[in-house]
C-alpha cells in the first residue's frame, strides 16, 4: 500500500496556522505581561503593546498556565518567549501524568515516540517521523543536566526505560539540534533535569506507591545545607516492582517483569555569587524478568521448514559433527535437524494462530524455559559543572561554564526472540561491551561484561549586550567513547534456527573480539540572538552555526569456534575500520511579540547525524557496506504561542507547521549469516516531513483546567533506489523502494486531559481529579514494510504494522490532607481499559522464517501517599 502524498497537506497546513496567527493578532489578549521575565528585555514586546496590555491583570498566576522557565536555548526564558517548538513539564505535572520513566514521554508529547529494542531498559527515540537508525549517533539526543545519554553499539538509547524521579523539569525540544547542545542531531532533544540542592533550607521529599501486579514506588529525597549559603547536599533514590505480565506456557515464570534502583548525589557548593560547582553521582540498576516476545506469523515457505529426508543441506556440518564428537553418523545427524526443523514449524504455526485470537493470548508466550531469559544492566554517571560570572565590561556581562561527564554502561538482556521453545532465535546481547560471552561445549557461558565508558565534556562562553539587547552563547564540545577491549569473550552470542548450521547444534558469536578502538566527536558552535526594539520593535533575530568532526576507529578480529570445546577464539586476522566525517548544522529565526502575551515567529535549520562503522558479521548482506556516511535534515518551521483571556477563561495556545527535506537517509537492517543475527546501517534514500503540532490548554475556572496536544506527521520517501533488503529480487539488481512508510511514525497522535480541583471546607485540602487519553494511529515497524507485505501477503500485515488505538489514565489526588501541608493521598489506574498493543516488532519471515512482537503493560491500579516538607 502507498503511503498517502503529503504535498496536498501543506497548503491546508500553512493557511490553518496563518489563519490562527491573524487571529491571535486580532484578539490582543488583555493579559498584562510578566516584566520579570527571566528572558529579560530582549523578550518583551514593543512598548506600546505592552502599555496596552498592562491595564488588564492576570487572574489567577501559577497553575498549567503559570510561566515555565525553560533552557532550550542555554539560558533561562519564559516558554512562551522561545522560537521553536518546545514541550516543557514540572514535577508536578510529571507525577499527575503518571510519567514514570522516559517511555511514557510519549503519551504526553505526541510528536515523541519510544519503541522498545531488546529489552525493558533500552529504546529507539524517534521526533516528527524521525527514528534513530545509527548505530554511533541517535536523531533525538537526550540530555540528564546537560551531558548526553550515549547510545550502545546497536544504536539503543540506554536511558530510555530508567525512571524520572526527583526532578526539577522535564523539556522536549522538537526539530533538528545541535547549534547550542553538546551532541548533534536531526530530529530534536529531551533534556532532563534534576532537582538542586537548597543552599539555606532543609527540605525533604518522599513517596509510597502500591499497585496490583505486585506494583510498589518508593522514591525519597532530602536537601541539607551543610554550609548555610555555601554548600549544600541532595541525596535522591526510587526503587521500582511490578510482576512480570506474561506468563511461559508450561511454567509459573513471568517475564516483563520491573525491578529496578536509582540513586543520586548532589554537591552544591557556592563560596561567592560568582562561582557555582555543582557535581552529581547518578546511578541504575535492573535486575529482573526480559521483555516476552509471541510470535505472531511465521513464513511457511522458509527453505529449512521444507526440506525433503534426503536433503544435503546439513552434509557439511553433520559430517563436522561426526569429526568432532558432536554426532554418530552423518544421517543420525541430518535426521535429528530435521526434527528440529519440522517441530519449529508447528511450534510457530500453532503460536501464530493462538496469538492471532487476541485478549489473554497475548499474555501468554511458548518462549521455553525462561530461566535464563533476564536483563542485568547498571548505569552510572558523574558530572561535574563549574559556573562563573565574570566582572563586567561596561554593557557587556560575561559567564563562563564548564560541564564534564563521565558514564560507564555495563550489562545484557537474554532474549527469546521468537516466542517458540525451539531456540529460533534465542539472543544474549550486550548494553555496550556490557557482556561477556563464550560458549562450552553448546552451552553458552554468560556474564556481565566490563562495560562501555563515554566522556564528554562542552566549554560554553554566554553573555549579553546592552541589557540583554544582544544575547550569546558560544562553546566548544567534545566526547571519547574507547571501545573495550576482551580478547577472552565477546559481546553478543546467540543461537538461531536451533543451531541446525552449527557442529555442535550450538550459538555462534554474534560480535566480534574487540582489540581496540574509538568514537569521537567534536564541535565548535555559537548562537546569537538580537532584538530590534527602537527599530522594529517586538523583533528578534537569531542565527546560529555549528561545525561538527567525527573520527570512529574499530579494531577486531573474527570470532572462530573450536568445533570439539565450542569455546571462541579470535582469528588471526584484523579487521580496521576508519571514518571520518563533518557536518555543519545552522540554525535562522525571526520572532515577532506585537503584544507580550503573543509571538509569532519562523526558523529554518539544518541538522547533521554522522555516519558510522557497521558490525564485519554483515559483510555480504544486501546494501551492506562496513562504513555509512552521514545524513542531513534542513527544516522550516513556522508557528505562534499565544495566552489568551475569552472573558473568564484563561488559555495558551502554541501551533507549529514544519516541512523538511531528508537526506542520504540511515535505514537498518537485519540479515541471519553464518548462524548469526547482523544489524547493521546502510545511506539508502531521500524523503520529506511535514506536519503540524498544537497544544492547547484552557482554564475555565480556577478549578477545571483542559489540555489537548495533538501532531500530524506526513513522511514520504522521495527515491530509494537499492537491493532487495529481503533477498527476494534476482540477486544484483536494484528495485525502487520508495513506496514503503517511515519507520515508527504514526500519522495521528493526540493528549487530552482534564483536571478539576475541588476545594475542601475547613482548610481540608483540595481534591484533584485528573484524566488523560491519549490515541496513536496505526504505525509501521519495520524499514521496508510494504516491500515485506508484497513478498509475504496480506497476512504478514500484522507482523509489521500496529494498528492505531488509545488509552486512558485517571487520577484522584488529595492535597494537604486535612490541613498537612504537603501531604498528598492518591488512586490511580493506568490504562484503565486494559488495551494491548504492540511495542515493538521483529519481523524476520527472511532470514529465520518468523515474526514476533513484544506487548504493552496491563491495567495498574494502586494507591500512594507522598510528602513534600
Amino acid at each position: 500500500m502507498a503511503q498517502p502524498k503529503i504535498r496536498k497537506s501543506k497548503s491546508l497546513l500553512l493557511a490553518t496556522i496563518g489563519a490562527s496567527i491573524l487571529a491571535g493578532v486580532g484578539a490582543t489578549p488583555a493579559l498584562a505581561a510578566d516584566e520579570s521575565s527571566p528572558a529579560g528585555a530582549a523578550a518583551q514586546a514593543s512598548p506600546a503593546a505592552a502599555a496596552q496590555d498592562r491595564q488588564g491583570a492576570d487572574q489567577y498566576e501559577g497553575g498549567p498556565l503559570g510561566d515555565i522557565v525553560v533552557t532550550a536555548r542555554r539560558r533561562d526564558e519564559r516558554l512562551q518567549d522561545v522560537p521553536q517548538a518546545v514541550t516543557a513539564m514540572t514535577t508536578e505535572q510529571l507525577q499527575r501524568e503518571q510519567v514514570s520513566d522516559q517511555s511514557d514521554l510519549q503519551q504526553k508529547v505526541p510528536s515523541l515516540s519510544i519503541a522498545s529494542r531488546f529489552g525493558q531498559t533500552g529504546g529507539t527515540y524517534g521526533m516528527r517521523g524521525l527514528s534513530g537508525q545509527s548505530t554511533s549517533t541517535p536523531t533525538v539526543g537526550t540530555y540528564f543536566a546537560e551531558i548526553p545519554t550515549p547510545t550502545n553499539n546497536l544504536g539503543i538509547d540506554t536511558s530510555a526505560g530508567t525512571p524520572m524521579y526527583d526532578l526539577e523539569s522535564v523539556q522536549v525540544l522538537k526539530g533538528p539540534q545541535g547549534t547550542l547542545f553538546g551532541r548533534s542531531s536531526t530530529a530534536g532533544a529531551v533534556l532532563i533535569t534534576p532537582a538542586a540542592p537548597d543552599l539555606n533550607d532543609f527540605k525533604a521529599t518522599g513517596g509510597l506507591a502500591l499497585g496490583n501486579l505486585g506494583y510498589f514506588q518508593g522514591t525519597l529525597a532530602v536537601s541539607v545545607p551543610i554550609i548555610d549559603g555555601v554548600l549544600a547536599i541532595r541525596a535522591a533514590a526510587q526503587y521500582n516492582h511490578r510482576n512480570g505480565y506474561t506468563t511461559v506456557i508450561g511454567t509459573d515464570r513471568k517475564l516483563d517483569e520491573t525491578n529496578n534502583e536509582a540513586q543520586r548525589l548532589t554537591v552544591l557548593f557556592q563560596p561567592a555569587s560568582w562561582f557555582k560547582n555543582t557535581t552529581i553521582y547518578n546511578r541504575f540498576h535492573a535486575s529482573q524478568a526480559s521483555g516476552a516476545y509471541l510470535a505472531v506469523g511465521y513464513n511457511p515457505n522458509f527453505p529449512l521448514f521444507n526440506l525433503p529426508a534426503n536433503t544435503t543441506a546439513f552434509d557439511a556440518a553433520c559430517g563436522a559433527a561426526v569429526a568432532s564428537g558432536w554426532a554418530s553418523t552423518v544421517s543420525a545427524c541430518v535426521a535429528q535437524r530435521l526434527a528440529i526443523m519440522a517441530s519449529t514449524k508447528a511450534n510457530l504455526a500453532a503460536e501464530s494462530a493462538r496469538t492471532a485470537r487476541g485478549g489473554d493470548e497475548l499474555r501468554r508466550t511458548l518462549s521455553g524455559n525462561a530461566t535464563y531469559f533476564n536483563e542485568r544492566i547498571t548505569h552510572e554517571s558523574v558530572i561535574n559543572r563549574t559556573e562563573l560570572t565574570l566582572p563586567e565590561l561596561g554593557p557587556l556581562q560575561l559567564q563562563l561554564k564548564n560541564i564534564f561527564g563521565y558514564q560507564r554502561t555495563r550489562g545484557y538482556a537474554g532474549l527469546n526472540v521468537s516466542g517458540v521453545p525451539d531456540e529460533l532465535l534465542t539472543l544474549y546481547v550486550g548494553v555496550g561491551a556490557g557482556l561477556s560471552g563464550n560458549q562450552a561445549g553448546n552451552t553458552a557461558q554468560i556474564a556481565v561484561g566490563p562495560g562501555e565508558k563515554f566522556y564528554s565534556n562542552e566549554t560554553q562562553l554566554s553573555g549579553t549586550l546592552f541589557g540583554d539587547r544582544l544575547a550569546f552563547v558560544g562553546g566548544y564540545y567534545y566526547q571519547h567513547a574507547p571501545s573495550t577491549v576482551d580478547l577472552v569473550n565477546v559481546g553478543g552470542v546467540q543461537k538461531s534456527l536451533g543451531g541446525v548450521t552449527t557442529v555442535n547444534l550450538g550459538y555462534g558469536a554474534n560480535r566480534p573480539f574487540t582489540v581496540g578502538g574509538r568514537a569521537n566527536q567534536s564541535a565548535w558552535y555559537g548562537q546569537a540572538t538580537l532584538g530590534l526594539d527602537g527599530l522594529l520593535d517586538g523583533v528578534h533575530l537569531t542565527a546560529g552555526v555549528r561545525h561538527t568532526k567525527d573520527d570512529f576507529l574499530l579494531l577486531t578480529r573474527a570470532a572462530v569456534t573450536n568445533p570439539v570445546t565450542g569455546v571462541y577464539t579470535p582469528s588471526p586476522t584484523l579487521t580496521t575500520q576508519a571514518l571520518k566525517t563533518s557536518g555543519t548544522n545552522y540554525n535562522f529565526s525571526i520572532d515577532y511579540k506585537p503584544t507580550p502575551k503573543l509571538m509569532i515567529y519562523a526558523s529554518t535549520r539544518k541538522g547533521y547525524v554522522p555516519g558510522g562503522l557497521n558490525n564485519s558479521s554483515a559483510i555480504g548482506a544486501p546494501n551492506f557496506q562496513l562504513q555509512y556516511g552521514s545524513e542531513n535534515i534542513e527544516d522550516v518551521e513556522v508557528g505562534f504561542k499565544w495566552d489568551f483571556n475569552l472573558g473568564d477563561m484563561r488559555g495558551r495556545l502554541n501551533v507549529a507547521g514544519y516541512k523538511a527535506t531528508y537526506s542520504d537517509i540511515q535505514r537498518s537492517f537485519t540479515s541471519v549469516l553464518n548462524n548469526a543475527v547482523a544489524s547493521y546501517v546502510a545511506n539508502v534514500a531521500k524523503g520529506e516531513l511535514e506536519g503540524v503540532e498544537v497544544e492547547l490548554t484552557v482554564a475555565p475556572t480556577r478549578e477545571l483546567t483542559f489540555g489537548l496536544n495533538y501532531s500530524f506527521n506526513g513522511t514520504r520517501y522521495t527515491s530509494w533506489i537499492g537491493a532487495d533488503p529481503y533477498g527476494a529480487a534476482p540477486a544484483g539488481t536494484n528495485i525502487d523502494l520508495k513506496d514503503n512508510p517511515f519507520q515508527n511514525a504514526p500519522r495521528h497522535k493526540l493528549n487530552a486531559n482534564a483536571t478539576y480541583d475541588i476545594p475542601l471546607a475547613g482548610d481540608k485540602g483540595t481534591v484533584s481529579i485528573t484524566g488523560q487519553f491519549t490515541y496513536q494511529s496505526e504505525a509501521y515497524y519495520l524499514t521496508a514494510a510494504n516491500r515485506y507485505i508484497q513478498i509475504y501477503g496480506e497476512s504478514a500485515r500484522q507482523a509489521v504494522r500496529e494498528d492505531g488505538f488509545g488509552i486512558v489514565n485517571v487520577r484522584l489526588d488529595w492535597r494537604d490532607i486535612m490541613g498537612l501541608d504537603g501531604v498528598t493521598a492518591s488512586i490511580f489506574a493506568r490504562n484503565l481499559f486494559e488495551e494491548i498493543y504492540a511495542t515493538s516488532a521483529t519481523p524476520l519471515n527472511n532470514s529465520l522464517g518468523f515474526s514476533s512482537k513484544q506487548f504493552s503493560e496491563p491495567r495498574i491500579v494502586g494507591a500512594s501517599i507522598s510528602f513534600n516538607y
